[in-house]
């Protein structure tokens, strides 16, 4: 019976694993978007703290509060849909 127990385990981490990795892409998806609207229109949005980041020819926005912010609530979306 032990075995089987690990093995549910290990199933339980890697969901949670799969949780983690969904919520940064849609926290990265969300945070650029939100990003790009604020920051086009030339300001940083005070305590969201979006700055201009050049990456070779193309200027994007980008804000890390914003980031973990949204990455932890789909997280914990994705926590209360089990």
């Amino acid at each position: 019976m032990g075995q089987w127990a690990s093995a549910d385990e290990g199933l339980r981490a890697s969901g949670k694993a799969t949780d983690v990795i969904k919520a940064v892409i849609f926290g990265a998806v969300v945070s650029a978007a939100i990003a790009i609207v604020i920051g086009s229109q030339g300001t940083s949005a005070g305590p969201l703290a979006i700055h201009p980041v050049a990456i070779s020819d193309v200027r994007l926005f980008w804000s890390w509060p914003m980031f973990f912010s949204a990455t932890g609530l789909f997280f914990a979306l994705s926590l209360m849909q089990r």
